[in-house]
């Protein structure tokens, strides 16, 4: 992955053709996961890439946040050069909206990424772990009681009610990427897909598209798969999901 030779005009462009397909699926705005040590490894400076990513969200098509993604196979001392060069920037705060943690679940459980997401959660910003999709309710529950995540993407797999509760009492919301389950084969059969059986719960749900250009898809298609899914229960869902805040 660090094999591209990337500078600012590739970062900038990739951003833009992103917002550009978010404008025609008419959303309101998007929150976008941002692999900044890619950018980093491959030779970027950590100022080069935060003016990018501003320059390009000021020029995007549609209103964007970046969240900073971050993989759980993360070394320790990747971890810490990022740190030390993120803590030169107080202006990093206002580039990224949160940070998210992203990879092979189990890899979360080895690595202590706690002091990396405690500026984060200093300044109020989003924790987002990819959880509950390859793995198991173990690995939820580690996100939210031992990294105290604030959103969850993915999270398919909670079945728990002490879990639920504790989701539900902390008002910690599911991002939801149907194509993303489907196509990983984390679902087998896409009438299989558990939207249904989570929104029973009571808990708070979006809908994304993980990443729209792996996965081929778009917001349209998404939600055409959660009409298909809730059927007469779909127009109140969209209802709810488009006059919410997240």
């Amino acid at each position: 992955m660090y094999n591209i030779k990337w500078d600012e005009e590739k970062l900038y462009n990739s951003i833009l053709d992103v917002t550009a397909e978010i404008k025609g699926d008419a959303c309101s705005g998007a929150l976008m996961s941002v692999s900044i040590d890619k950018y980093f490894m491959a030779g970027m400076e950590i100022k080069q890439i935060l003016k990018t990513l501003k320059q390009a969200r000021n020029d995007a098509y549609a209103p964007i946040d970046y969240l900073l993604s971050l993989r759980y196979d993360c070394t320790q001392a990747m971890a810490r050069i990022l740190t030390d060069h993120i803590e030169q920037y107080d202006d990093i705060f206002e580039t990224f909206r949160g940070i998210d943690l992203v990879g092979n679940e189990k890899e979360m459980l080895k690595n202590d990424l706690k002091e990396f997401i405690e500026p984060w959660r200093n300044k109020s910003k989003i924790i987002r772990a990819h959880v509950g999709e390859y793995g198991d309710e173990e690995h939820i529950s580690f996100a939210v009681k031992s990294l105290k995540v604030n959103r969850i993407a993915h999270g398919i797999c909670v079945n728990d009610p002490n879990l639920i509760g504790e989701i539900k009492d902390k008002n910690i919301p599911l991002d939801i990427c149907i194509s993303s389950n489907f196509l990983t084969r984390n679902v087998k059969h896409l009438m299989d897909h558990p939207l249904k059986r989570l929104i029973s719960y009571g808990l708070r749900i979006t809908i994304g598209t993980d990443d729209p250009t792996v996965f081929n898809t778009d917001m349209s298609k998404e939600l055409r798969y959660c009409k298909l899914l809730l059927g007469d229960g779909f127009d109140d869902f969209y209802l709810r999901i488009c006059n919410e805040t997240y």
